[in-house]
């Protein structure tokens, strides 16, 4: 069974959890997109930090799980073990969900976009457009509802006279104050594809950034760059699901938030950072892991130092506890290179 969060606040809920019949079937409680928990808790659906009220009604013997592709470490983490109530005893597993076949572009905003013009935006809009399927298909995500109004207009200002009047349907806004209707009709035109396309470009806030499983869109454009890193990360996995095609996730940045990062990378803070990524560029530079001393040598009697151009290539390998097969395997990775590498072992 499927539902929101807010739908377990209801009677019809509390019916079913306690009814004879179905809570002997109740097995599992599983809340996809954990991550909301932290991200839309607290002020936009509260009823997400309210979730672990759910152990005290829901069988004992029910498990409880929680799926995510962008969960960060640390405090996000943190929040959501206390809200679902996983306490002291869970276990967590991760894999790799990396998609090689979108490109990751940053571009930098050149020109203002406080008013209703938004000129780094013009190229979405050719000349020569004739409908909707002669267009990419675009989502582009707005951090509010206000922004990607003024950003839908400019957008239908720059079709085609012939297109002018079916500049709705062609560049749709979706947003969580649509009515009903207008979302039914959004989420069905963002699944068709090919020639039965009759919108080109989706402008959307967080509404759309979850939940949806299309595997024919191109790119997704962030205007601008998104409020977290699991935002951009979640926003960048829609385009090309289909492991067969190419996509694009484009950030737009601002020139101020460049520089303070700029200055950020050449502070002494940064330098000095042991686990930073040293520049491929510095070939006078070492590459040293932060688990060897300063002066070279490893506390572990076992391990080499490294102590070789920054420009060789950083190998980690997984070993068995002699540590042997690893060493057999830089052994011959540096063999086969003709080169020096740089090889760690990670328990």
């Amino acid at each position: 069974m499927l539902f929101s969060p807010e739908i377990t606040a209801t009677d019809e809920f509390n019916e079913l959890i306690t009814d004879k019949c179905a809570r002997p079937r109740i097995g599992y409680f599983v809340v996809d997109e954990i991550h909301l928990v932290y991200e839309w808790g607290p002020e936009f659906r509260p009823l997400y930090a309210m979730l672990a009220t759910m152990r005290a009604w829901l069988p004992e013997w029910t498990v409880f799980v929680g799926l995510t592709a962008t969960l960060e470490p640390g405090c996000e983490t943190d929040a959501v073990i206390q809200s679902v109530g996983f306490k002291d005893l869970f276990h967590f597993e991760k894999r790799d969900c990396e998609r090689h076949n979108v490109d990751l572009i940053i571009r930098e905003i050149q020109y203002p976009c406080t008013s209703h013009e938004f000129r780094d935006l013009d190229w979405l809009i050719p000349l020569d457009i004739t409908k909707a399927s002669d267009l990419p298909k675009w989502l582009v995500y707005c951090e509010t509802i206000e922004m990607g109004h003024r950003l839908t207009l400019y957008l239908r200002s720059l079709l085609p006279p012939h297109l002018q009047k079916h500049g709705r349907k062609l560049i749709r806004h979706m947003h969580s104050l649509n009515c009903s209707l207008c979302k039914a009709e959004g989420l069905a035109s963002l699944y068709l594809s090919g020639e039965e396309r009759d919108c080109a470009i989706f402008i959307a806030t967080k509404v759309l950034s979850v939940g949806i499983n299309v595997s024919d869109i191109d790119a997704v454009i962030d205007f601008l760059c998104p409020s977290s890193l699991a935002a951009g990360v979640q926003h960048a996995g829609h385009p090309a699901r289909d492991r067969e095609q190419h996509g694009e996730a484009i950030i737009y940045v601002k020139k101020a938030d460049i520089e303070a990062v700029t200055s950020f990378i050449e502070s002494d803070e940064y330098m000095g950072d042991p686990h930073r990524v040293v520049d491929i560029d510095d070939e006078s530079g070492v590459v040293i892991d932060p688990e060897w001393d300063a002066d070279g040598t490893s506390s572990d009697d076992d391990m080499p130092a490294a102590a070789v151009p920054s420009t060789a290539p950083v190998i980690h390998l997984r070993t068995e506890p002699d540590g042997n097969a690893g060493e057999s395997a830089a052994m011959e990775a540096e063999s086969l290179l003709e080169q020096p590498i740089v090889w760690t072992y990670r328990g």
